[in-house]
């Protein structure tokens, strides 16, 4: 909205062009014949009026808080500390009457029967305190008033100029070589309308409250009231000593904060000024036509790629046109100077000619330049363009490349995992097949000196054997228990084997007898399992029983 002059004037020179070309005319006039139920042009503006009572008040408390506040009221602190007496300069009333108290701090008489110095001396030292009560009181209002005015006035100045505005415009017009269908919906919000200019009463308003507004920053940055800025902030509900209750200027600073606190309403109102075209006018029909064609035009020149065709044939016409106005001006010359040789014109009208066609010439020539260097303008900017769009490729190829690198880079990783996994895995089976060997080899040597053993006993004598045969059935017993306990170890091993083999190496187990030992070795390896879980917890409790016992006795 700040350039609408600069706008009005560009349309009316475009409307120098198209209001009186023939196909110009035909097109807007198909556009006003067009239905035109759904068009609608929409404005409103905010109106704010402000209730003057607050201002009032306002003005006529802030005098009473100025006064108040240059009463500078503080409190005079004592403090006392008992010193050494090399460090007091001076000895005061309030020392006095403390040694006179403190008989104490005199603890040897002077040899030479001189004045008695007591070894330690009460010292006084007064400090004027100004975050009293009423002061912290009057920071408090002040902070109060800054929101109550920043607040109130920010809404007014913002609603005070706001401008909304809505057009929509929907067409559908048949022409003899095709058809148009032309929607548009518009929606402006603008919150600094420089038109939405406030009334008298208004702005006197306004300005009084901006007088208000610096009245109390002015008082907030007092010395005092910073001072007292540094205190705690008091909090609502006010005490009523008796400075606010007795004293004037506190008493109106009161009364002030107990309006302005009670006081709950907005402190203006807003009315709005609504304004509805529709149907359009003819004359902003035949304008607002211009937007169909523009966007016509536009679409089409982009569309078919003719915008560098377009600037250039228009920088070709420009010169042939100032071409011809430059003919025209020569031959324009050309005749006044022979009405000067003919005597029809004295020499200070063939000057003054000379003088006009002169400025109509350099003013054209400086229009053309403008032209041209416009137009170079564009031309560099669309050279600059092309070689952003080339820089771009080529960023956009390297970052391609380096994504595929990454892509062949990561394949090589996955490889080289899986055939560490697979070398590992071999591992481990062969460290399992040769732990079955082994196990299978003391297998056959227990299974050899079984047997050796059966036979001795057998070979030996009857009563012997007879003495023996409790004790040997219990060794055979123990002897095929553990046979059983290695068949199960076994029989777990095979189950693991198979477990890991399983990961790569396909085996059928659906036959009865494969099953059944597949089932054997899974109970086997199921035995182990509880048998080493049933140590291993053994194992735990006694570790932590010891751990216990050894915590106690280390307490006592």
């Amino acid at each position: 909205m700040s350039q609408l002059n600069l706008y009005y004037r560009a349309f009316r020179e475009y409307r120098k062009y198209t209001l009186a070309d023939k196909a110009c005319v035909k097109q807007r006039q198909q556009f006003k014949n067009s239905p035109t139920e759904d068009d609608k042009l929409e404005t409103i503006r905010t109106v704010c009026i402000i209730d003057e009572e607050w201002v009032q008040k306002i003005e006529e408390g802030l005098p009473f808080v100025e006064k108040a506040i240059a009463e500078e009221r503080q409190f005079i602190k004592n403090e006392g500390e008992v010193l050494d007496i090399e460090k007091i300069k001076r000895v005061s009333k309030d020392s006095v009457e403390h040694l006179a108290r403190h008989s104490e701090m005199i603890t040897h008489l002077p040899k030479d029967g001189g004045n008695i110095i007591p070894d330690k001396i009460y010292m006084v030292e007064r400090l004027s305190d100004y975050a009293v009560y009423e002061n912290r009181f009057l920071y408090m209002l002040l902070c109060y008033l800054r929101d109550f005015i920043d607040l109130r006035l920010k809404k007014i100045k913002e609603l005070g100029n706001t401008y909304n505005a809505t057009t929509v415009v929907k067409r559908d017009i048949h022409t003899v070589h095709g058809r148009i269908t032309f929607e548009s919906t518009f929606h402006e919000e603008t919150k600094r309308d420089p038109y939405a200019v406030f009334d008298k009463n208004t702005v006197a308003l306004i300005d009084r409250i901006e007088s208000c507004q610096h009245v109390v920053a002015s008082l907030l940055a007092k010395p005092l009231m910073v001072i007292v800025s540094k205190s705690p902030m008091l909090k609502p509900p006010i005490t009523k000593t008796n400075v606010l209750k007795m004293n004037v200027k506190f008493k109106n600073s009161a009364a002030l904060y107990e309006y302005l606190s009670s006081y709950l309403k907005p402190g203006y109102t807003i009315e709005e000024i609504k304004r509805t075209i529709s149907p359009f006018t003819e004359d902003l029909a035949d304008e607002i036509s211009e937007l169909m064609n523009l966007t016509s035009f536009l679409t089409y020149e982009y569309g078919n790629g003719l915008n560098e065709k377009l600037k250039k044939e228009y920088a070709e016409e420009e010169k042939e046109r100032a071409d011809a106005e430059r003919r025209k001006l020569l031959q324009r010359i050309e005749e006044i100077k022979a009405r000067f040789l003919r005597e029809e014109i004295n020499s200070e009208e063939y000057v003054a000619s000379l003088e006009n066609a002169l400025n109509n010439f350099n003013a054209e020539n400086q229009r053309l330049r403008l032209v041209e260097k416009d137009y170079n303008v564009l031309t560099e900017k669309h050279e600059d363009l092309k070689k952003e769009k080339i820089e771009l490729n080529k960023k956009l190829a390297d970052s391609d490349r380096e994504v595929k690198e990454k892509i062949k880079e990561i394949e090589d990783m996955t490889v080289r995992h899986e055939i560490e996994l697979q070398d590992a895995e071999d591992r481990r089976i062969n460290e399992l097949h040769e732990q079955e060997l082994e196990f299978n080899e003391k297998e056959q040597n227990m299974k050899t000196a079984f047997e050796t053993e059966i036979t001795t006993l057998n070979a030996q004598h009857g009563e012997e054997m007879e003495k023996q045969k409790t004790e040997s059935d219990l060794k055979i017993s123990e002897l095929e228990s553990k046979f059983n306990e290695l068949d199960k170890m076994k029989t777990a091993l095979n189950a693991q084997i198979h477990a890991l083999k399983g990961i790569s190496i396909d085996e059928d187990f659906s036959s009865m007898d494969k099953f059944e030992e597949l089932e054997k070795e899974f109970l086997a390896f199921y035995d182990l399992f509880m048998a080493q879980w049933k140590d291993t917890k053994k194992k735990i409790r006694k570790e932590i029983l010891w751990n216990k016992v050894k915590k106690l006795r280390e307490k006592v």
